[in-house]
């Protein structure tokens, strides 16, 4: 967390507060993740006409008690930064994005065969295009990668656990909606 912290404090130094045309508050959500149960929030400042950053928030909301038939469900919270560069945030623009995430959640596996608990931390980056439509709204679409880096502890119906470090990454499309205020 400490170099979070750290990363943050250089990012905000380099940065110049200019004012600009738009506000300087965009809270956006992933519309998509709402089928999953989960609830994304970034809460952006945006500094100048390139930079923007804050504080980013994930809740595992599916509380089954079971996997579902062809998927885990995940229940639990991420709460991390992100950082967001754009070309520039009045128009329509090429953007390049960051997350790192502090985590803990439980996923239980399809089926009735237990659950497994994960703490750790994630790191992704993506590139995209940020389009405006009325004034305060905004769409940004994007393809990244993230990895992982978890304590994984495997406890299953039959009474056996197992612990082990699990690190591993993905490619991931982005799709967030925002609001400027």
């Amino acid at each position: 967390m400490g170099k979070l912290i750290f990363i943050i404090l250089v990012l905000v130094s380099q940065v110049s507060l200019a004012a600009i045309s738009r506000p300087q508050w965009e809270v956006r959500t992933a519309p998509i993740a709402f089928i999953a149960r989960w609830l994304t929030l970034d809460l952006s400042y945006i500094a100048n006409e390139n930079w923007a950053f804050g504080p980013s928030y994930i809740r595992y909301a599916n509380e089954s008690e079971y996997g579902n038939m062809l998927a885990p469900t995940y229940n639990g919270n991420a709460v991390g930064a992100h950082v967001l560069w754009a070309e520039n945030f009045t128009d329509d623009a090429i953007y390049l994005g960051g997350h790192y995430y502090v985590e803990d959640y439980r996923s239980r596996p399809e089926g009735f065969l237990g659950y497994d608990d994960y703490t750790g931390s994630k790191l992704s980056a993506v590139i995209g295009k940020r389009s405006f439509f009325a004034k305060s709204f905004s769409v940004m679409g994007g393809i990244g990668y993230e990895f992982y880096n978890h304590e994984k502890t495997s406890v299953r119906s039959s009474g056996t656990s197992t612990i082990a470090q699990v690190n591993s990454g993905f490619l991931h499309f982005e799709f967030k909606m925002g609001y400027f205020f």
